[in-house]
């Protein structure tokens, strides 16, 4: 997944996508991410 090419309604709709993109990314290496939390102040 690349995001330099995709436009987000949101802040969220772009979390969302960096999370995959992370996830997706830890099953091709063979490594695990943890969640994180993102402040929304």
């Amino acid at each position: 997944m690349k995001l330099p090419s995709r436009m987000f309604e949101d802040e969220y709709d772009l979390a969302l996508a960096i999370m995959e993109g992370m996830e997706s990314r830890s099953l091709k290496g063979g490594y695990t991410v943890e969640r994180f939390k993102f402040n929304s102040t």
